[in-house]
């Protein structure tokens, strides 16, 4: 076998991440199982560990955690980031920003998950107890009007 010869210890270094990320793209079905068991069989360093990345690298924990929450939903963080702009930044219904300064929320039907737009906390909270019960909006209207 020849081995190569590298300029610097990073270039060795680069070359060697190469290559055993190669090998774990060409038997991933055998790092999953074998990543599986060493989770199981170690269940509380798995949480240790997995509590200090998340303490050390929080912005990359955050965007993993919604990237796992969008996928319920089909989308990629892209795809939200698309939406968000297309709706420049605010909610559909009310036009306002998030009031609690979290990300809007992905409106979808509940029924056949089909995604509907990006909405603040407060319109998604409102339009989910009108989808469940569409008389609570006449009753709540009229109960408004009463009071004018």
């Amino acid at each position: 076998m020849v081995r190569k010869k590298y300029n610097t210890e990073e270039e060795r270094k680069e070359a060697e991440r190469g290559d055993r990320r190669r090998w774990r793209e060409k038997h991933a079905e055998q790092v999953r199982e074998t990543t599986r068991l060493w989770r199981k069989n170690n269940k509380q360093r798995h949480k240790e560990t997995n509590q200090q990345w998340r303490k050390n690298n929080p912005e990359r924990a955050r965007e993993q955690s919604y990237r796992k929450r969008l996928a319920k939903f089909g989308l990629t963080l892209e795809q939200y980031q698309e939406m968000l702009e297309q709706q420049d930044g605010v909610c559909k219904i009310c036009g306002k920003e998030n009031p609690n300064g979290q990300r809007l929320a992905v409106n979808h039907n509940h029924v056949t998950g089909k995604i509907r737009k990006l909405l603040c906390a407060v319109c998604n909270a409102a339009l989910s107890r009108l989808e469940k019960d569409r008389d609570w909006g006449k009753k709540a209207i009229e109960y408004l009007n009463e009071f004018d």
